[in-house]
């Protein structure tokens, strides 16, 4: 199974190829790679916002506004690569840049669904949580054992987290109460299951 996985993997995930694409502006501009992390911040409260407007018109916006904030989780990297600024401050802030804005963003989704479906935040709450502790767990991992820990082999130019995706074309049909309620069912497996790799991988690395 895994010999089928990596002849499906690319040399690099979809994502990344575009934050290639759009850290060449900053790394022209030698602009810091930890400004970079917070104009990623900023487009995922931007995007979280727009969602808990509870209108479908804005919600599509902030589903795009997303897309370019989850982007940009990989363009401060790439930006710290080019331009020798790599740090361990730029690593912990980068982190805490994501979870924000994936935090945000279940909010914001909790809002929207709260005003037009009257669904309650709960499914937000839960799925948010859920995924601060995959990413923080995953964070530590890597700091731990090494960026070999967490590696994991795209299929077709996708990795795993890439799922959060769906929430672009769930945007567009106008089906985030489901996409709450799987997520609410979801992340909580997901959580366990990492929490599981994440033992055997220290135990054996």
């Amino acid at each position: 199974m895994s010999n089928i996985i990596k002849k499906l993997s690319f040399s690099l995930p979809w994502d990344q190829r575009i934050a290639e694409i759009l850290s060449k502006p900053f790394v022209f501009l030698n602009i810091h790679p930890n400004i970079v992390t917070i104009v990623g911040i900023v487009l995922g409260l931007t995007a979280a916002f727009f969602y808990s407007t509870g209108n479908i018109f804005y919600a599509k916006i902030g589903s795009i506004i997303f897309f370019f904030a989850a982007c940009f989780d990989h363009v401060d990297g790439e930006v710290a690569r080019k331009l020798n600024k790599t740090s361990v401050f730029g690593h912990y802030l980068d982190h805490i840049g994501v979870c924000i804005s994936y935090i945000a963003l279940f909010i914001g989704l909790g809002f929207y669904a709260e005003k037009n479906f009257n669904l309650g935040l709960n499914y937000a709450y839960v799925s948010a949580l859920c995924v601060f502790l995959i990413m923080t767990i995953r964070f530590y991992l890597e700091r731990l054992k090494g960026g070999e820990a967490i590696h994991q082999n795209n299929i077709l130019g996708f990795e795993h987290e890439d799922i959060i995706y769906i929430v672009i074309p769930i945007t567009f049909i106008n089906k985030i109460p489901e996409f709450l309620f799987f997520s609410y069912i979801g992340t909580p497996i997901f959580l366990i299951v990492t929490l599981l790799i994440s033992f055997y991988k220290i135990k054996k690395l």
